[in-house]
C-alpha cells in the first residue's frame, strides 16, 4: 500500500519558514545640533566694528547676519564690518555643518553701537609776530604759524610805504599792494622763520606783515607788528668830491668807506627833498623803481645789477633843468636783493646843486606839420607827423599818448601834459634830419581810430626847453 507523505512535506516547509523570519529594522538617531559659538566685540570705531567667536567642534563653517541684511557663508571666525554710521547694529552668527549628522547651531547675537564722532572745527590759521630785537639799522622777528603745512607770505615794510598810497588803515587794500609785487615768492614760507632786516633807518618806523599766501584773494586775514628802530647820529660813510654843475647836467666823484661796495643815487629838487624829510629815501626807492620797470625789468634790484657802481669811481646825472635846485642822494646797494628795506643803505650822503642859468642867446624852436592818417584796412590806420627844428636844438625826444590821460591839462599848453608821455630821444639821425627842410617823420603804425596826441620836446645846450605837437582826434578818421 503506497503511504502519502505530502501533508508531512508541507507541515515540514512552514516549519522552516517560520524560523528564518527576519527581525524588524531600528529607527535612526536623530541629528545632533551644533554648540553656539561664543561671540565677542574685538574693537569698534567711527565707521567700523570687528567680531570674533569661538571655533566650534565638528561645524564646518560659519552663518553671520548684520540686522536684517541678507546673511553670508564664511569659514573664517572673524569678521570687520566697514562703512557704517552712527547707530545700533545688531550681529548675529551660528555654526553650520554639511554633514546629516549635525544641524546648524542657536544664533549667537551682539549689539553693537556706533557713536557719532563730532569732527572739531579746523582751527583757524594764525600767524604769531614776535619782535625779539631792534637796534639802530636792523632787527630780529620771529614769524610763528600755528600750521607748519601753510605758505604764508612774511616781510618788513616801512609804514610810510602804506601811508604815502593812502592804504594804511585798510588791510584788504594792503593785501592787494603786497600780492601786486612781481617778487612776492621772494617772501613766502612755511613753519617758524626768523627775518633780520638790516639796511635799516635810525628812528623809522616799520610793520611786519604776514599773511596766509594761497588765500590771500580769498579772504585771508592780515597779521602786522609796529617797531621802531633806535635814535642814532648818522654817521656819512660815502665821500663825494670833484662836483662840477652844467646847465642841465652834474658830474662828482664817490670815494665809498669800502671798495667793495656797491653805490648808486638818485636826485629830487632841493623844495621836495626839504618836503619829504625823513621819508625822503621811500620816495627815491619809487622813482628808481618806475624807472627800473619803464625799462622792462622786473625789480629794482635787477636794474641796480645793470647800472650800480662798485668802488670808487665818478657818476653823472644829465636832463637837469636849469636854474633849479636839487639834492642829489648817493647811498649803498645790495643789487642782489628784490626788499626795498634791502636794496638800500639808509645811511646815504646828500648834497645840493643849483644847475646854470641859461644865457639866452639861442632860443629851441620845434614845428609840427604835414599830420596824416592812412587807412592800413582791417580798422587799423598810420598816424605821421612832420617835425622841423632849428640849429640850437641838442636833443629831441617824442612821445604818443591816448588824449583821455592828459585831457584835464591839455588846454594848458605842451608843457603842461608833459607829465603824461614817456618821452623818449629820437636819436641823432632824427634830429639831424629835423634841421633839414624836408624835416623828420614821426609814425605810429596799427592803431585803431581814436584820439591821439603826439608830443615833442627839445632843448639847446643850455637846457632851455621847448615842446611842440599835435592831436588827431575822432574827425581824422
Amino acid at each position: 500500500m503506497i503511504r502519502k507523505f505530502f501533508p508531512l512535506v508541507m507541515v515540514a516547509l512552514l516549519a522552516l519558514v517560520a524560523c528564518e523570519k527576519e527581525e524588524p529594522t531600528p529607527t535612526p538617531a536623530e541629528p545632533t545640533q551644533l554648540g553656539t559659538p561664543a561671540l565677542t566685540l574685538q574693537s569698534s570705531n567711527e565707521t567700523s566694528f570687528t567680531v570674533a567667536w569661538t571655533a566650534v567642534e565638528n561645524a564646518t563653517g560659519y552663518t553671520y547676519q548684520v540686522d536684517d541684511n541678507d546673511s553670508v557663508n564664511t569659514t573664517k571666525t572673524e569678521i570687520t564690518v566697514n562703512n557704517l554710521t552712527a547707530g545700533t547694529y545688531t550681529f548675529k552668527v551660528q555654526a553650520t555643518s554639511t554633514s546629516e549628522d549635525f544641524t546648524a547651531s542657536e544664533w549667537a547675537s551682539l549689539s553693537i553701537t556706533i557713536e557719532e564722532v563730532e569732527n572739531p572745527e579746523p582751527e583757524e590759521f594764525h600767524i604769531e609776530i614776535t619782535i625779539n630785537e631792534v637796534n639802530e639799522t636792523d632787527a630780529n622777528i620771529t614769524v610763528t604759524p600755528n600750521n607748519d603745512e601753510t605758505i604764508y607770505f612774511a616781510r618788513v615794510i616801512t609804514v610810510q610805504e602804506l601811508i604815502t598810497f593812502d592804504i594804511y588803515q585798510y588791510d584788504d587794500e594792503i593785501i592787494m599792494y603786497l600780492m601786486e609785487n612781481p617778487d612776492r615768492e621772494d617772501y613766502i614760507y612755511t613753519g617758524e622763520v626768523v627775518l633780520e632786516p638790516t639796511r635799516l633807518s635810525p628812528d623809522y618806523t616799520y610793520i611786519v606783515v604776514a599773511l596766509d599766501y594761497l588765500n590771500a584773494i580769498n579772504g585771508a586775514k592780515l597779521f602786522k607788528k609796529e617797531f621802531t628802530t633806535q635814535s642814532a647820529e648818522v654817521e656819512r660813510t660815502i665821500e663825494v668830491s670833484e662836483i662840477e654843475v652844467g646847465y642841465t647836467d652834474v658830474s662828482f666823484h664817490v670815494t665809498p668807506s669800502d671798495n667793495s661796495e656797491y653805490w648808486y643815487f638818485e636826485w629830487m629838487s632841493t623844495e621836495s627833498y626839504e618836503e619829504y624829510g625823513q621819508h625822503v629815501i621811500i620816495h627815491a626807492y619809487y622813482g628808481l623803481q618806475n624807472l627800473a620797470l619803464s625799462y622792462g625789468f622786473n625789480n629794482l634790484g635787477e636794474f641796480l645789477q645793470q647800472v650800480a657802481y662798485s668802488g670808487e669811481d665818478d657818476a653823472y646825472i644829465s636832463g637837469l633843468k636849469n636854474e633849479t635846485d636839487y639834492t642829489v642822494m648817493v647811498f649803498y646797494v645790495d643789487p642782489q636783493s628784490t626788499d626795498p628795506t634791502q636794496i638800500y643803505d639808509w645811511n646815504y650822503t646828500p648834497f645840493e646843486i643849483t644847475t646854470l642859468s641859461p644865457t639866452g642867446n639861442e632860443e629851441p624852436e620845434i614845428t609840427v606839420s604835414n599830420a596824416t592818417v592812412t587807412d592800413l584796412g582791417s580798422g587799423l590806420y598810420e598816424l605821421s607827423v612832420t617835425v622841423n627844428a632849428n640849429d640850437c636844438v641838442t636833443q629831441l625826444q617824442g612821445a604818443a599818448a591816448m588824449y583821455e590821460s592828459c585831457a584835464n591839462y591839455f588846454d594848458q599848453g605842451w608843457e603842461a601834459i608833459k607829465a603824461f608821455f614817456w618821452l623818449r630821444d629820437l636819436g641823432t639821425d632824427a634830429l639831424a634830419a629835423a634841421k633839414t627842410e624836408n624835416g623828420y617823420v614821426y609814425t605810429k603804425s596799427g592803431l585803431e581810430a581814436g584820439d591821439y596826441v603826439f608830443l615833442f620836446e627839445g632843448a639847446n645846450a643850455e637846457g632851455v626847453m621847448v615842446y611842440n605837437g599835435y592831436r588827431f582826434d575822432e574827425s581824422h578818421f
